[in-house]
């Protein structure tokens, strides 16, 4: 034991004892430390707020102009939301009609292309032809009524290249069968009803 003295070696009773006191008080030392770094950041912060509101002279008008601009800031934020909601809402609603008249027009589309055709004859080409007009209309291509059949006809030559002789033939029959004072035979009436079958499959 007299060896561990003389050599100057600290007993290990010694240092388990000192080991925790030096870390309580390096614990101790952070905290302080911390604790001062915080009071210097906050007294830093609070000079700066009453360095900044000491320049302004008036207080009250200062927050009430404060108030008036964030009343208005709500205002716009609700108004342009409300619009979004609206904008949003109406794109919805015409989508809606537009998907409805679509299916409507495909409705009446589908009537217009399985029409009677019994009756006498020049009803039934009188009635084919209306029917085509009726058809070209829902297309976007409806007669003028100041127009003539012949020049309605070729105003639709131009847009149906290929039923050039269709549509031309049509329009000779009902002519004849609207302004002529005698009935059409059977063979105006079979040559009517051909020729719209063929309009009503490519327009």
């Amino acid at each position: 034991m007299s060896e561990n003295l003389n050599s100057g070696e600290v007993p290990a009773e010694v240092e388990e004892e000192e080991s925790p006191l030096i870390e309580i008080l390096f614990i101790l030392i952070q905290i302080a430390l911390a604790l001062l770094l915080g009071f210097v950041l906050l007294a830093l912060t609070l000079f700066l707020i009453k360095s900044e509101l000491t320049k302004i002279k008036n207080l009250p008008q200062f927050f009430k102009a404060f108030y008036s601009f964030l009343i208005g800031a709500i205002k716009d934020i609700f108004t342009t939301v409300k619009e979004i909601n609206f904008n949003l809402s109406s794109s919805w609603k015409k989508r809606r009609e537009k998907k409805k008249d679509k299916k409507s027009n495909k409705k009446e589309v589908k009537d217009i292309k399985n029409i009677d055709l019994s009756g006498e004859s020049n009803s039934i080409i009188i009635r084919i032809y209306n029917s085509l007009l009726k058809l070209l209309s829902l297309k976007g291509m409806g007669k003028d009524p100041a127009a003539t059949p012949y020049e309605y006809s070729s105003y639709l030559q131009d847009k149906y290249q290929d039923l050039k002789e269709e549509i031309n033939n049509l329009t000779d029959i009902f002519v004849e069968s609207a302004y002529s004072n005698h009935s059409l035979g059977e063979n105006a009436v079979k040559a009517a009803k051909s020729i719209w079958k063929i309009l009503k499959k490519k327009i």
